[in-house]
């Protein structure tokens, strides 16, 4: 808008011929032209965009051009192109006729009434003599100038003369009334067919930034918004506060502002994008906008919508982009080429280790001299349904989610592909580490066109201003083609948009869609032992394998039970790459972990295997003999040094041990360490170690269930963290901590502040559940209520822990909750002597509890009939289960809760099912 007083419009003084003083005479140049009245002239550029000023014709009022649904007055596109063809582009004079206006407010145009004349021609009266214009009519002669008298002369020849509006044809008035045709979206694209690539004339009407253009096309009045194909200058990016330009938006549309509006060009079309905005060209006598745009730094290349273009226009504006970027114009002013990420830059073969989603996969890049690292990458421009949470059953995703993972996992895993890098985005928003999108070709096949074609994924909405695939057009025509054929998620949304039409409510996420609900019993007896003899039986069981702990050991997607089971390799042991604990404490390696874990993840993963079930351990883990693509996989492990024949009962057949043997003279995987190997020990001394900690004074702080709980080592000391956090202004996170972080939390009404440990976000309550580590209590609290830790804090021991009573397991009937009441009531302040029995593979700590009058917490509880004899603890501490099996056996006589029928268990079950201890209950 033009300031108050400014000196961008050049300008003298002359003496007026009406009023005998000197009248300020400005000149501007005509930007557009809005009526056949009213003009827009600009001003010279002031550091920047220059100033605009609205001028209207003094005493004269020309027809109304229509707007929305308000129809033209009659010639009022007439009148309006008379005055544009005469003086669109040129330089104008023009003296203020009374008063300035007011101030423009924001967003608004200063407009005065002005005398205006071009080449020393007064417009008004060419205008009127033209018959095009209308004098006002002014009633009291006091302002009756003769400057009014001459232009009311004028009316009055050109009315008698019969020309412009003042004709008396009535086809001629009739035809002089605009009907303005738009094109819906959906008829877009038979439009720009049905012109056959043949330039089309028409007047550019408005230009909203450098790149797009709203375009009337003469003589069929037909209005397109067109963007420009192949470029993208910046935008002007709108909020609730207004408008907020990004660097150089204003100077693009100035750019092409002066150059074409109003003027005539001519458009030639060449696609159409997602919200039915034209794809094409803009040409005009002097040459094409596109590539003025480009060499002056004020646009950059659009791969998507450049596809649209031939392909010697295509290698033309990557050639001027080019040109620009390294003179380091406008927008490549900071401009390093080792910098550039978001477009397309770098073709690489790679190979497919891991399918996450419909869209998101694990690559590794191929290289010369062997393979790169891991990178995870994202399909360019399309969105996949996404599956549901893992362990949580009561989210079946969204439709199809299985179905597009499934076929993208057939279309690649485990081969070479071809990637072209396009663009990076922060995930999650907006502040997230950055993920890379690409384009993945297999051969000739576009792996994310053909999970459109199939209906499997959609195409993303991009802003105009967004990065997208460089093959956007090819996934449109794609989804369309799916559309029309009704195919999957497509159909899914017509059923839906047929049922809402007839009335129904739909509450179902799965509406008209394959169901898959998937048990996921990975690590979890409990729920793992119905499965185990459906699976002996069926000999050969089919799987496909969907996570790898260690060389040896994985998760595996079992169709026939809908499954998800642990699974690990009988009679072989593998190392162990570095992990976490529950607790996200570090938890070193072995020797060869990482590189076990990675032959595996490259070799197997994501792949279709065959599986022989022999048995269930007692973390829940089925174990067995494996096949992938007819190959032995322990046979395998073993040749390349990556796992080890382990087990006094181990069974290996004879090209198992010789495969053992060759690794082991090769000195291939584990068998370059033979210090590690001399360190190994026996199964029964690795999984049960003798009983050497002893915590004297503890108590217990919580129970997990009637044979775990928690336990508190020694009396917690906050009093630092309180006196640091409430001395220094120490503000909340700024979202949810991930789970398993440890953090402050305010307790008992801000007195204190303990560390805990994050669980989970309750989404209805809004507040965070936390377990205090010290104390071992289960709190909630909302995000305002915590407070980040300092390393040193995070990383001091924690006052207590959670532990499994040894030797016994909780009875899993109605009696669960009785076996948790008497374990609380028994243990309720009491102090103990816990000794640490043995840790079982996952290092989970079993304890015996003894007072100091010599109570037993395990035989009090056998003794009441509310706990069973575990009997796969460990062999070597059989005779520290002698009094458990006394106290136990009094309860059965006595038929003491679930004794009260004489066996706990049926005879059958009991002989061949041995109780086992499950992983961590939900507290109660």
């Amino acid at each position: 808008t033009l300031p108050e007083t400014t000196n961008c419009f050049l300008a003298s003084d002359e003496q007026s011929s009406t009023m005998h003083k000197p009248v300020r005479v400005m000149q501007g140049r005509v930007k557009s032209v809005l009526s056949g009245d009213t003009l827009i002239v600009i001003g010279q550029p002031c550091g920047g965009p220059p100033p605009e000023k609205q001028i209207t014709l003094s005493y004269v009022m020309a027809p109304r051009l229509g707007r929305g649904d308000r129809a033209d007055e009659a010639f009022a596109w007439q009148s309006r192109e008379f005055l544009r063809e005469r003086c669109i582009g040129q330089y104008v004079a023009f003296t203020p006729d009374g008063p300035p206006s007011r101030s423009p407010q924001q967003g608004e145009v200063r407009r005065d009434f002005c005398t205006v004349t071009l080449g020393g021609q007064n417009l008004a009266h060419m205008a009127i003599a033209a018959g095009w214009v209308k004098v006002k009519e002014i009633t009291n002669r006091k302002y009756r100038t003769p400057e009014y008298e001459e232009m009311v002369r004028m009316e009055q020849e050109a009315k008698e003369q019969g020309v412009g509006m003042w004709t008396s044809d009535a086809q001629a008035k009739a035809a002089s009334v605009r009907e303005i045709r738009t094109i819906q979206p959906d008829d877009a694209r038979a439009f720009v067919d049905s012109l056959r690539g043949e330039p089309q004339e028409g007047i550019v009407e408005f230009v909203p930034n450098g790149s797009t253009f709203r375009i009337m096309l003469v003589p069929s009045f037909t209005q397109i918004q067109l963007i420009l194909a192949g470029i993208q200058a910046p935008s002007f990016r709108r909020d609730q506060a207004g408008s907020d330009p990004l660097p150089f938006a204003e100077e693009a549309k100035y750019f092409t502002e002066s150059r074409l509006m109003n003027r005539n060009v001519h458009v030639k079309l060449f696609g159409v994008d997602r919200y039915g905005n034209f794809l094409g060209r803009v040409l005009v006598q002097q040459g094409d906008i596109t590539h003025e745009l480009l060499r002056a730094g004020l646009a950059k290349l659009a791969p998507w919508s450049a596809q649209t273009l031939p392909h010697p226009e295509q290698a033309l504006i990557r050639d001027l982009e080019g040109q620009a970027k390294k003179a380091r114009l406008r927008l490549w002013a900071t401009y390093e080429p080792e910098a550039e990420t978001t477009q397309v830059e770098r073709e690489f073969q790679a190979t497919v280790v891991e399918v996450i989603s419909g869209d998101t996969l694990q690559i590794v890049e191929s290289k010369e001299g062997g393979e790169g690292e891991e990178m995870r990458v994202s399909l360019s421009s399309i969105r996949a349904p996404r599956l549901p949470m893992r362990r949580d059953e009561r989210n079946l995703g969204e439709p199809y989610a299985w179905e597009a993972r499934e076929m993208l996992r057939s279309l690649v895993i485990g081969r070479k592909v071809k990637v072209i890098a396009e663009y990076k985005r922060p995930i999650p928003p907006p502040n997230g580490p950055l993920r890379q999108y690409a384009t993945l070709f297999v051969g000739k096949t576009n792996v994310a066109e053909k999970l459109v074609s199939e209906g499997l994924v959609s195409v993303i909405r991009h802003r105009i201003e967004d990065d997208r695939s460089t093959q956007y057009q090819a996934l449109l025509d794609a989804e369309l083609q799916a559309k029309q054929m009704n195919r999957n998620v497509h159909r899914i949304a017509q059923l839906r948009q047929r049922a809402e039409k007839s009335g129904a409510t739909i509450d179902d996420p799965m509406f008209g869609a394959p169901m898959h609900q998937v048990n996921d019993v990975c690590y979890n007896p409990t729920r793992s032992r119905p499965f185990l003899e459906s699976l002996k039986r069926a000999g050969r069981v089919q799987g496909v394998i969907e996570g790898v702990a260690n060389a040896a050991r994985f998760r595996v997607f079992v169709p026939r039970e809908s499954a998800l089971i642990s699974f690990a390799l009988s009679n072989v042991r593998a190392p162990y790459p570095p992990r976490t604990d529950r607790d996200k404490q570090p938890l070193e390696g072995d020797p060869c972990g990482p590189e076990g874990l990675r032959f595996s993840r490259m070799r197997y993963l994501n792949r279709a295997v065959e599986l022989r079930i022999e048995t269930l351990d007692r973390s829940g883990t089925f174990l067995g003999d494996m096949e992938c693509q007819s190959e032995p996989v322990r046979e395998t492990l073993l040749r390349e040094g990556y796992a080890r024949i382990y087990g006094a009962r181990a069974t290996a057949s004879d090209r198992e041990e010789q495969a053992q043997a060759n690794a082991r003279e090769a000195k291939r995987g584990i068998w370059e360490f033979p210090e590690a190997l001399q360190q190994a020990q026996s199964p029964e001394q690795e999984t049960a170690k003798t009983a050497e900690e002893v915590l004297p004074n503890v108590r217990v702080a919580d129970v997990i269930d009637g044979g775990a709980c928690v336990i508190q080592t020694r009396v917690p000391d906050d009093t630092a963290l309180t006196a640091r956090i409430n001395a220094l202004t120490v503000a909340p996170p700024s979202g949810v901590p991930p789970k398993g972080t440890l953090v402050a939390v305010r307790c008992e009404n801000g007195a204190v502040w303990r560390r805990a440990r994050v669980e989970e976000f309750d989404f209805e309550q809004n507040t965070i559940d936390l377990t205090l580590v010290d104390i071992g209590y289960y709190v909630s609290a909302p995000i305002s209520d915590l407070r980040p830790l300092e390393p040193e804090e995070a990383q001091a021991p924690h006052a207590s822990m959670n532990c499994f009573l040894a030797f016994i397991v909780p009875p899993a009937d109605e009696h669960s909750e009785l076996a948790a009441d008497e374990l609380r009531r028994i243990t309720e302040d009491k102090q103990y002597e816990c000794r640490i029995v043995y840790r079982d593979e996952r290092r989970r700590p079993y304890i015996t509890l003894v007072d100091s009058e010599g109570n037993n917490v395990a035989v009090q509880l056998l003794r009441s009939g509310l706990a069973l004899v575990d009997r796969n603890a460990p062999r070597e501490h059989y005779r520290l289960t002698v009094p458990l099996r006394e106290a136990q056996d009094q309860a059965k006589q006595e038929h003491l809760n679930i004794w009260m029928y004489g066996e706990a268990l049926g005879q059958e079950e009991e002989e061949d099912a041995a109780p086992v201890r499950g992983g961590r209950g939900r507290r109660r």
